[in-house]
């Protein structure tokens, strides 16, 4: 049976109206779709892309989110409906903004236009941003926004777009230590750049320094862009963990999830992850993601059962200070692979207990 006949079949058996019939029916479409989507016809696609949109229509925000989730990575796919989801309120829009590679310039360009600066965070989040598209976010977006555009590696801002999102910065530490970390700044334009972030940023750089010259300027700047990464102000922090929760809710965290986070270089949802898989305090495991000697964060991502690779991809990135010699990463690479899951869940268990106890809820 072709996927046609599938799929009348399916909606011919949908002869309940209750929400979730019409959920589950949702489901088996959209899966079957995602089998195998570019061997679908012009016909068979436009006739999917009709019963996914007006099931979709019919759903809570939720189920809708579910849905733009399981097409967030397809490369065919119907458009009105792509449109349609990435149009929708953030929490169903937020895959696609952030992953499909079926929205073009022009439509992103138009949700930045009439959308909330929650769309612009996840567009500027892209794995690709095109120099419209920065150039666009550069001149609607908040600080979270530009912050996270100069952070984005795979963002093309040329020297305007940087000028206008420092101009336009009200944080320029973070925006313009940003910047100037990035490998595609030229060196006059860092110098630009540096002078136009905060006096504070200014003043650390050069303190003890009498005479520094431009090169050691350049330096510094690169090694305040490091440490800038640890420094997001509290929206960043929130966003991060209303994030999480998010996926949490719809079941999607899981330590896949987590990589997606330490590819993309976002300290703060790493944290608020391993938080919500632990089930610590975001403060607990921010000092523990610190603690330059790694040995906290090993116990706790042990205990979730992350792999060894995972782990040495976080005490690699998490080293804003460059302080870590490879022996010392060879040595946390070794305790890591000799610690036992039990143990670690033990000293998680014990973690736990003793945040209750704090907080009065034992003894």
């Amino acid at each position: 049976m072709d996927k046609l006949k599938q799929l009348t079949a399916l909606v011919n058996l949908a002869k309940e109206t209750s929400s979730e019939a019409r959920q589950s029916l949702l489901r088996e479409v959209s899966g079957l779709f995602m089998d195998d989507p570019e061997e679908l016809n012009e016909q068979e696609l436009a006739f999917f892309g009709e019963i996914m949109f007006r099931l979709a229509k019919e759903m809570e925000a939720k189920v809708r989110a579910q849905l733009a989730e399981t097409l967030a990575e397809a490369t065919v796919a119907p458009m009105a409906l792509i449109d349609d989801l990435a149009n929708d309120e953030i929490e169903v829009a937020e895959p696609l903004l952030t992953r499909s590679s079926l929205l073009g310039d022009t439509a992103l360009l138009a949700i930045i236009e009439k959308h909330s600066q929650e769309h612009l965070l996840a567009i500027s989040q892209r794995s690709t941003v095109s120099d419209r598209v920065a150039g666009s976010l550069a001149e609607k977006g908040d600080d979270r926004v530009l912050g996270s555009l100069a952070g984005n590696a795979g963002a093309d801002l040329s020297e305007t777009t940087m000028a206008t999102m420092i101009g336009r910065a009200v944080d320029k530490q973070i925006v313009g230590g940003r910047l100037a970390a990035r490998t595609d700044v030229t060196s006059e334009l860092a110098k630009k750049l540096f002078q136009n972030v905060s006096a504070a940023v200014r003043n650390s750089i050069l303190s003890g320094e009498p005479g520094i010259d431009g090169d050691q300027v350049d330096r510094a700047i690169e090694q305040i862009g490091d440490g800038i990464d640890q420094g997001l102000g509290e929206d960043d922090k929130d966003y991060a963990q209303r994030f999480v929760e998010r996926k949490a809710k719809l079941h999607q965290l899981d330590l896949g999830l987590v990589e997606t986070f330490i590819r993309n270089r976002d300290i703060w949802k790493l944290v608020a992850g391993i938080a919500a898989l632990t089930g610590l305090e975001f403060t607990v495991v921010r000092q523990s993601i610190f603690d330059p000697s790694g040995q906290k964060i090993a116990v706790l991502c042990k205990a979730i059962n992350m792999n060894l690779k995972t782990f040495e991809d976080i005490i690699e990135f998490t080293d804003f200070k460059r302080s870590r010699t490879a022996q010392d990463k060879l040595a946390l690479s070794g305790a890591y692979r000799g610690m036992t899951e039990d143990a670690a869940k033990r000293a998680l268990r014990f973690l736990r207990l003793r945040k209750a106890s704090a907080s009065g809820a034992v003894g």
